[in-house]
């Protein structure tokens, strides 16, 4: 049985708006939103005689969108956080997380570095530094 691809336009023509917006909720960044989309719908093309029987295939899309991530990458710490996270891994872990750096934001950030075994060697939340923040919530220096 082919593919059809008229179908498949036509779903994808009136599917495709509401996806790019719910892919940017998920990524928070256009770019990045286009190319899980792109993804997603490529995805749909190639199994488009299952995805056409589902009961919903643009739920089956938008499923695809939220699971390129695995739990380790950049991506699942900015969805967990809910703000704007950059996280570069060089020669040394530099995370900033631009939002409220608040004790709520250091939990995920820690939480995260614990279960992806990260040591970073940078990390700002907001525009303070990790150690302005420790202080802040314990009131002491923190120790090599």
């Amino acid at each position: 049985m082919a593919r059809n691809a008229a179908e498949f336009d036509e779903f994808y023509r009136a599917t495709s708006r509401r996806v790019l917006r719910y892919g940017y909720a998920v990524t928070g960044d256009l770019t990045e939103a286009q190319d899980v989309v792109q993804e997603a719908y490529t995805r749909a093309w190639r199994d488009w005689r299952h995805v056409e029987r589902h009961p919903s295939p643009e739920a089956w899309v938008r499923l695809v969108v939220t699971r390129p991530f695995p739990p380790d990458s950049p991506q699942s710490l900015r969805r967990a956080l809910g703000e704007r996270v950059e996280v570069t891994l060089l020669d040394e872990v530099s995370i900033v997380v631009t939002g409220p750096a608040d004790a709520h934001s250091l939990a995920i950030v820690s939480r995260w570095c614990e279960e992806n075994d990260v040591l970073p060697e940078s990390l700002t939340l907001g525009q303070r530094t990790l150690e302005d923040v420790f202080l802040e919530l314990t009131g002491r220096q923190m120790t090599a």
